[in-house]
């Protein structure tokens, strides 16, 4: 009876872990001998020897790279795609070289394989994530591939994942939309960006060849929110490579003068914060109520500020977020915890409510605060808020005048895109915002992501924003 040995290479030599199995017509004798010279030219190491009938059971159970034997007749009886290859027992130079060119095509197909998968972190499903490997993504010809200097997790993601907010059928998706990376590859219609290049990528990203881009609103470019891509309609950015679309359109350089860290708060934090501010149409001196003094919040303030508000209260409780919130410019400090928001504000204007309500956080109740505090006859209430859960947003009917009291209320995604980048990176290059405060806690390492996510879900007291630098 004949038998075959699997068996399991581990030299320095061949580098790549791959599996042999040597077929032999004439016994254990002279499968021992061919394994003994292989072994002592290669350090393979004998893991199972079987008779030749359970050939197909072995191919079904182990990976296997390559089949060598001593009989073609051998081979020709084995019904597989895996390379085959016929030496002399006693392994002749001829045979010896022949066995070392097989070697190198494994190790190179090996390779092309290894550079075509890359580890990613994911979510696996609602309430479930883990580490993940998938195929590297490919540039089309107006396209960027590019690789994460540093990325920070969003309460995006914790809506996401662990409450289902955009559907449990985001399987595998790899998390992440904040990130300033390096380019590595363009497709051959780029024109600004070239392999090298230090970017700031916006977390949302439209098809700038779209109807709704021409009518002025990218964010949702061929459907509603599909701007918003990273880890909701394709891959995100806490993967060791990325994709990104409409490279010219999209992307950012970032200046030697801007941090690594507000770049990456920029792509998000900021603009979303800012866009909270735009909605709102502030005008001079108006008193403007930012419900929720998170990262966005706190660029809600900032962008308050800057277009001209006068007095600016702040809702929040947790005393980091309340020192960066003053930083920024808060005037008045509203604490949740102290009884209900909208009796507080409204002792605190003499009954006359707000101008303007940015919604920065908190569940979808707080529209009825909002609807309450916002002054009657040109009130504007913006919603720049993710709502994670329910069905309905409840609108208080009295205090919206039975819906005639001229108090409007607006929501948005955030704009994105190069423009809207290069924008808010001269706001930083000029001393306007300094979004780099928002970063209090750093992680070194890709490994890091898993715990900066949490870390983000769990919001210890000191926590604003993590950033996890890649390498």
């Amino acid at each position: 009876m004949g038998y075959i040995t699997l068996y399991f290479a581990a030299s320095l030599e061949i580098q790549n872990e791959f599996n042999i199995l040597i077929v032999s017509g004439t016994g254990f004798s002279t499968a021992n001998l061919l394994s003994a010279k292989l072994k002592s030219l290669f350090n393979i190491n004998i893991v199972a020897l079987v008779p030749i009938s359970e050939v197909p059971e072995i191919l079904d159970k182990h990976n296997v790279d390559l089949i060598v034997s001593t009989s073609t007749f051998n081979i020709t009886n084995i019904d597989t795609h895996i390379p085959c290859v016929v030496v002399n027992p006693l392994l002749t130079q001829e045979d010896i070289l022949l066995f070392r060119q097989y070697i190198k095509k494994i190790r190179k197909k090996q390779n092309r394989k290894d550079e075509n998968i890359m580890k990613g972190f994911a979510m696996l499903g609602i309430g479930k994530v883990g580490w993940i490997e998938k195929e590297k993504p490919k540039a089309g010809p107006y396209d960027a591939i590019v690789k994460p200097i540093a990325v920070a997790p969003c309460t995006s993601d914790i809506h996401t994942v662990f409450e289902g907010a955009l559907g449990g059928e985001r399987e595998d998706m790899l998390l992440g939309h904040e990130a300033v990376g390096e380019v590595v590859e363009v497709g051959s219609e780029v024109k600004d960006f070239k392999p090298g290049d230090r970017v700031v990528v916006p977390a949302i990203t439209p098809d700038w060849r779209t109807i709704e881009s021409q009518r002025g609103f990218s964010q949702h470019s061929g459907e509603m929110l599909a701007g918003w891509k990273f880890s909701n309609f394709k891959d995100g950015v806490f993967a060791e490579f990325f994709h990104v679309n409409d490279a010219d359109m999209n992307l950012a350089h970032l200046p030697d003068n801007v941090s690594v860290e507000a770049g990456v708060m920029i792509t998000d934090m900021v603009t979303t914060g800012f866009h909270g501010a735009e909605l709102a149409d502030i005008k001079l001196g108006d008193v403007v109520a930012v419900i929720g003094i998170g990262p966005v919040g706190l660029m809600a303030i900032a962008g308050a500020k800057i277009q001209g508000a006068g007095r600016i209260l702040g809702v929040g409780s947790r005393k980091a977020l309340v020192e960066a919130a003053k930083f920024y410019g808060a005037t008045d400090i509203v604490n949740y915890k102290n009884g209900p928001v909208d009796e507080q504000i409204m002792e605190l204007t003499n009954g006359k409510g707000v101008d303007k309500v940015i919604i920065a956080g908190a569940k979808p109740d707080i529209m009825k605060t909002a609807v309450k505090i916002v002054k009657p006859g040109g009130g504007i209430v913006s919603n720049v808020n993710y709502y994670g859960e329910g069905d309905i947003i409840p609108i208080p009917r009295i205090e919206w005048g039975s819906g005639m009291a001229h108090k409007t209320i607006i929501g948005g995604l955030t704009p994105g895109g190069r423009d809207r980048m290069e924008r808010l990176i001269d706001l930083v290059i000029y001393n306007r915002v300094d979004p780099s405060k928002l970063v209090t806690h750093t992680f070194h390492g890709f490994d890091h992501i898993e715990e900066a996510l949490i870390m983000m879900k769990d919001k210890q007291e000191d926590l604003i924003k993590p950033i996890v630098f890649v390498e």
